[in-house]
């Protein structure tokens, strides 16, 4: 017999998070966590419940509850991290303090970090021998970075930023 607090039977198979791919491994691991009801505990929505002194009726239950789910959800995050991205996560008590020291490594934020995507963004230029497909997939991970970090780059504006930065042939 199922418990209905489990995680679905699903398995994913995704990649590690490395040094190169945070924003394909977000996109991934949010929809994980979506799907088997753990997001609320990475963002920060489920709070650990307060208990008073003593405990009342149900507090027990709920605290426990809320434990087993925040485990739930470290223990998938652990589950998705190199090796070598393991010590972003280190000393962190809660899925939400994981997540958080991860976004504070991983996004670069402020003027200085949408600055840096722009640029990255209007200055790369592929050459004869680029994979074109490799091109247009790495613009588009910096469109949708700075997008995240709340700067737009409209679809027009990418076009033009795209054909600019083709070779002639």
């Amino acid at each position: 017999m199922s418990d209905s607090r489990e995680a679905p039977s699903s398995l994913y198979r995704i990649e590690l998070l490395r040094e190169d791919n945070w924003l394909p491994w977000k996109r991934r691991i949010t929809g994980i966590l979506c799907d088997r009801n753990l997001l609320k505990f990475v963002d920060g929505t489920a709070k650990k419940p307060e208990v008073s002194d003593p405990m009342k009726d149900g507090e027990e239950a709920k605290v426990t509850t809320w434990e087993e789910g925040d485990s739930r959800a470290r223990t998938q995050l652990e589950l998705t991290l190199s090796d070598a991205q393991m010590v972003h996560i280190a000393g962190a008590k809660s899925a939400e303090e994981m997540w958080k020291q991860l976004t504070l490594v991983k996004e670069a934020q402020g003027r200085l970090g949408i600055l840096s995507y722009q640029r990255s963004l209007y200055c790369t230029v592929a050459d004869e021998s680029t994979d074109i497909v490799v091109h247009m997939t790495m613009l588009r991970q910096l469109q949708e970075q700075l997008h995240l970090m709340g700067s737009l780059v409209s679809d027009d504006e990418f076009i033009i930023l795209l054909i600019t930065s083709l070779p002639e042939s």
